[in-house]
């Protein structure tokens, strides 16, 4: 038997897709803190080393690793430069 869908998530999942996700790439990474953690993410990522976070080769810790276990693990999934560590961020 089919189940129909209730009205209300069929006008709050377009609009939520419109307020989170819509755009989400159009602008590259700005400011001097989101291309920084998107770099760890990414080292985290190619290196393999999931304890240590590291910028430019030197352990940083000025976050809870949960941020750039989430980053890494969209990078992994292939999502893109701009879209990977934006879409990690809770």
């Amino acid at each position: 038997m089919l189940r129909k869908i209730p009205r209300d998530a069929v006008i709050a999942l377009p609009l939520a897709y419109l307020l989170f996700f819509f755009h989400l790439t159009a602008v590259g990474l700005i400011g001097p803190d989101e291309p920084r953690y998107a770099s760890i993410g990414r080292e985290m990522a190619a290196s393999g080393d999931w304890i240590t976070p590291r910028l430019n080769g030197q352990p940083w810790f000025e976050k809870p690793a949960l941020l750039y276990w989430m980053q890494a693990t969209a990078f992994r999934a292939h999502l893109g430069p701009e879209l990977a560590p934006r879409l990690a961020v809770p």
